[in-house]
């Protein structure tokens, strides 16, 4: 595996970086280097190259990574979804063990009654519904 792509991790890293799909990075093996390999030995490939580069790159002295990290996740508006629907969540639960309705269907009936979410957040408010009744009838 290692053996057929050494010395070729660069150009497979800078083939996805061009947005080549696993598949078309096959193919341009097979063409260009005549090297026959599966999808996973390609995307074990690129995960070892970015991760050597992902250490040079945290390696290099004067390297300010952390504190712009810092700064970018103090800025970033902290958004909790539970507590975005925390206020309908009778209404959810009502839709869900009452009605019977799915993610998507109880998403349809609390945009009718004019609140403005997504899908994953519905699904999200279900999941710590069911944690929450997990963790009642444990109790």
């Amino acid at each position: 595996m290692n053996s057929k792509l050494s010395g070729h991790h660069e150009e497979i890293l800078s083939l996805r970086i061009q947005s080549y799909t696993l598949v078309m990075i096959q193919r341009w093996l097979l063409d260009q280097r005549q090297i026959k390999v599966c999808l996973s030995a390609i995307s074990r490939s690129i995960r070892k190259s970015l991760n050597i580069q992902r250490q040079h790159s945290l390696s290099v002295s004067g390297s300010d990574f952390g504190r712009y990290r810092g700064d970018v996740e103090a800025s970033l508006q902290r958004r909790t979804y539970r507590r975005h629907l925390s206020k309908y969540i009778g209404l959810i639960e009502n839709y869900r063990y009452v009605k019977g309705l799915g993610a998507e269907q109880i998403l349809i009936k609390l945009r009718t009654n004019g609140v403005e979410t997504s899908l994953s957040s519905v699904i999200r408010m279900l999941q710590v519904i069911d944690e929450q009744k997990n963790k009642e009838a444990q109790a």
